[in-house]
């Protein structure tokens, strides 16, 4: 978790390129090809509006992912926090003072004399708290005494180690680190989270994409079919004025004509709202949705291979709970958690701390300033020590019990949420696969009605020109060949849609190798491969 991270987008044609996913820092660093990223508002680019496009716009602008960096942000910071705990902290102090007393002169009753004595003092101290609960303290303190009597300054020094040694409470890495460890726990979590945010805002920019292009495509469709009506009128109108065709026949054309008019008013309003979950999606600023140009994609034709026969759900399954990282962020929170009920459950225990404490002290007489500094090594009698054991429980212990039951209770649903999102991933992938299969087969067989409507037209024209048809019979089978190319594109939109779903069910729309992250074309568009 310690390497530094980019996310590289390809270009179109651009072989597969990989840099390392962004992980120990709190943001992702993206870095893309030369290619500028709001293709939405700029003018050069605007007639290659592309799918790689929406994704690069949508992994700088989206809010969504920028509030994920600043949670990562949020954990690191807590992360540092709780790593505060086994900081070094040094102290120092400097004190002076001046005592005043009185005091009966030695041989003279009932006379007393006034007696100064004027204390300096520095001391120096650290303390260490390490993680195994035991606590280090080293310290050494100067000490210089005068006063009026006219006996010789006496300057003390002192060297002391103290250390601390928890024996119930508090002992053991589990114990005192839980805190750090659930924070840094957390802090990857965050960044699994972030991971997992990326692949779902690409999923849905992607599907905004599609639905955006399918919005255009039948647009274009409708319209062509609108224009056909116009002039079907237009030439009827001309046989009537001719007294070549009844004027009932007229009315059904007008009729056909305004009802083609009105799907195409419907369609140019869902272009238009289609457009603007793209903007939405992309993170486009209001101002600038609604200059987003056409798509320059297409939706993919059928083709007979798009789902492999062998292809197992199972593996599917295994895949996508190896590669979610909502899942693994899940596994991390569960850990983060267990460690809480651990560090929770040592606090039941009394407090039985081991304080041992040793060094020596000397003393010199004298009031030169360097004498100060060097009683260390003048008439020292001895090592000094100390040893002490206290003892520190509270019978009913309510505070730690409630502590312990509330750690429990967040550990378990946490043990819960991994197991429900573990279970609902596998049924995801499931239907996933079944919807893609479904897609595939709506998508051949809407090709196959497209074709053969096209066939039976241009069939009932030929019998038109030759009298054994009519206007309307004609214009009957336009409509359903229209209807049909709808449906197709429909069919095309929701496999599309569905191949894009699978990889983001089994985790692979971002793909790793060696902590290296990668995202192209091929990504979005073909189902996931495994082993």
């Amino acid at each position: 978790m310690g390497s530094l991270a980019t996310l590289f987008i390809p270009e179109r044609q651009d072989p597969v390129r990989h840099a390392p996913f962004l992980i120990f820092l709190c943001s992702v660093i993206l870095l893309f090809s030369p290619a500028p990223v709001r293709a939405q508002t700029n003018a050069n680019i605007a007639s290659q509006f592309n799918l790689l496009d929406a994704v690069r716009a949508t992994l700088t602008s989206d809010p969504v992912i920028k509030l994920e960096e600043k949670n990562v942000k949020l954990s690191r910071g807590i992360l540092q926090q709780a790593s505060g705990q086994f900081d070094t902290t040094l102290r120092a102090a400097v004190e002076r003072s001046r005592d005043y007393q009185a005091f009966l002169a030695p041989g003279t009753p009932n006379v007393f004399t006034r007696f100064r004595q004027d204390d300096t003092a520095y001391r120096v101290s650290a303390d260490k708290q390490l993680r195994s609960g035991i606590l280090l303290s080293p310290g050494i303190e100067f000490d210089r005494l005068a006063d009026n009597t006219g006996q010789d300054t006496l300057n003390r020094g002192s060297l002391n180690f103290l250390i601390q040694v928890p024996l119930a409470r508090g002992l053991g890495a589990k114990a005192t680190a839980a805190a750090e460890r659930a924070a840094r726990l957390d802090w990857e979590a965050s960044n699994l989270n972030l991971r997992h945010t990326l692949s779902l805002r690409v999923f849905n920019t992607t599907v905004a994409y599609w639905n955006y292009v399918a919005a255009s495509q039948r647009l274009k469709i409708i319209g062509d079919s609108e224009k056909r009506a116009e002039r079907l009128v237009a030439q009827v109108q001309a046989l009537v004025k001719a007294d070549e065709q009844p004027e009932a026949e007229l009315d059904q054309l007008i009729a056909n004509f305004a009802n083609t008019t009105a799907s195409r008013l419907s369609a140019e309003q869902a272009l238009m709202e289609a457009r603007n979950q793209l903007g939405i999606s992309i993170g486009t600023p209001f101002a600038e949705i609604f200059k987003i140009a056409l798509p320059s994609d297409r939706l993919p034709e059928y083709k007979a291979d798009l789902l492999p026969p062998e292809t197992d759900v199972q593996k599917l399954c295994s895949l996508a709970l190896t590669h979610r990282q909502d899942i693994a962020a899940a596994a991390k929170s569960q850990q983060s958690a267990a460690a809480l009920v651990t560090a929770a459950k040592n606090g039941l225990k009394p407090r039985v701390d081991l304080t041992l404490k040793g060094g020596y002290a000397g003393a010199e007489g004298g009031s030169r300033s360097s004498q100060f500094f060097t009683p260390f090594g003048e008439n020292i009698q001895g090592a000094n020590g100390f040893a002490g054991l206290s003892f520190e429980f509270p019978p009913a212990n309510n505070s730690a019990r409630g502590i312990y039951a509330q750690r429990e209770a967040i550990y378990e649903s946490s043990v819960i949420r991994t197991q429900e999102l573990t279970r609902s991933t596998q049924a995801d992938v499931y239907v996933g696969l079944e919807r893609l299969r479904s897609g595939a087969q709506q998508l051949g067989k809407s090709l196959q009605a497209t074709q053969l409507y096209d066939k039976a037209v241009v069939n009932e024209k030929v019998k038109l020109s030759l009298s054994t048809a009519t206007i309307i019979d004609v214009l009957t089978l336009e409509d359903r060949l229209t209807a049909a190319s709808l449906n197709y594109i429909s069919a095309q939109n929701d496999y599309s849609t569905a191949v894009v779903r699978l990889r983001f069910l089994t985790g692979t729309i971002l793909t790793e190798t060696n902590n290296v992250q990668s995202l192209n074309l091929e990504s979005l568009t073909t189902i996931p491969k495994f082993e």
